[in-house]
């Protein structure tokens, strides 16, 4: 064969492959160079694409109406030559994990209200109804409003009916007009308790203070018709 052609016959089998890899949209792969050490026979390279697995995890954790994907898929692409016994793999294969929920449903309309350590019939030092994941007490004097998530990073703490929302439950709070935020279930209170069992959802968002306006819904935080989207039941 000639070696010009042949050369032209590399470079256009070289194309082929990435073309492949721009086609199944295979962003982060690894450069490789092939080298032809033998100008004066033919050489036949094969790609192999092999299509990436969905695979399924179910969690009782997370309510029936969540389903995220934990990784995305990648496709494997592969070469060989006709002088070569083994695959040369470009890109590895990634399967696909897809977590979907079979908890109970958890999307809510409720009210929110606030309230601080020093509120009415409080503690006065703060400390929450529910132990952290970690069995400790949790103080809204010393140890603040939020609570650092292993899964969820900082929340803000609320307090609500622990019949329905169990200590350590993570809820998405979304009111109109105001950015959603994160908040993890670690207080309660008899009010709440038995608006649940009337079939009314009802929050409290925790303050420093009760001293502070904000408190009252001045940052427009707490109200009626407020969504609370539970993202995990409990610890």
């Amino acid at each position: 064969m000639n070696v010009g052609l042949l050369g032209f016959a590399y470079k256009f089998l070289s194309l082929f492959v990435l073309s492949l890899m721009s086609l199944f949209n295979l962003e982060n792969y690894n450069e490789i160079e092939l080298n032809n050490n033998n100008l004066i026979r033919d050489t036949n390279i094969v790609s192999v694409v092999t299509k990436y697995k969905t695979i399924y995890k179910y969690n009782a954790k997370i309510p029936s109406n969540i389903s995220k994907v934990v990784t995305e898929g990648v496709d494997e692409v592969a070469y060989a030559s006709s002088l070569d016994s083994e695959y040369n793999v470009i890109q590895s294969r990634v399967d696909k994990v897809i977590e979907k929920g079979t908890g109970r449903y958890g999307i809510f309309i409720g009210r929110m209200t606030g309230y601080g350590p020093d509120c009415p019939g409080c503690s006065k030092t703060g400390t929450v109804a529910c132990k952290t994941r970690e069995k400790k007490s949790h103080s809204l004097v010393n140890d603040g409003v939020y609570y650092e998530d292993n899964e969820f990073g900082k929340v803000r703490i609320v307090a609500a009916a622990l019949k329905g929302f169990p200590c350590g439950t993570i809820v998405q709070i979304t009111k109109k007009g105001k950015d959603p935020f994160t908040a993890i279930v670690l207080d309660t209170g008899a009010t709440m308790t038995n608006s649940w069992y009337d079939g009314v959802v009802w929050f409290d968002l925790a303050y420093p203070s009760q001293k502070d306006k904000t408190v009252f819904g001045i940052d427009g935080l707490t109200g009626n018709n407020i969504t609370f989207s539970v993202q995990r039941w409990g610890w």
